[in-house]
């Protein structure tokens, strides 16, 4: 499937109402986008099993992107203020810096934000089978 029809389909999906839940994955732009979305991993990760959320069942998992630690931060701000739980991966390997945080089923903070994007070149150029 094109990009262009995933950016669709993933627009379809943030129109569905509260009843169908979603996680969205917040990640770094300024990190490489492999590694960013490994990081996201962890988020979601910390996000199920520190019981943040009572149950994961393979529902929608859309991955969006900040352009940074800063912007991440302030977004964990917002959350806090308004008692949204959220997971969060702090990478030890870049110096305990905030990498990526996860959040369930609220869409209001991230109408803004961009989907996660791999250049399409960079996947040709680093993994050579068929995506």
């Amino acid at each position: 499937m094109k990009v262009s029809n995933w950016k669709k389909k993933i627009k379809q999906i943030l129109r569905l109402g509260p009843k169908y839940r979603k996680v969205f994955v917040i990640c770094r732009k300024d990190l490489d986008p492999v590694y960013a979305s490994v990081q996201g991993g962890h988020a979601l990760t910390d996000l199920i099993f520190s019981g943040k959320i009572k149950e994961w069942n393979n529902d929608y998992l859309i991955y969006l992107q900040v352009n940074n630690e800063e912007t991440l931060i302030d977004i964990m701000f917002k959350l806090d203020i308004d008692g949204i739980k959220y997971g969060k991966f702090i990478e030890p390997d870049l110096e305990y810096q905030i990498t990526a945080i996860a959040i369930e089923n609220n869409d209001k903070y991230f109408k803004d934000l961009e989907l996660l994007e791999i250049p399409d070149p960079y996947l040709r150029n680093k993994y050579p089978y068929n995506l």
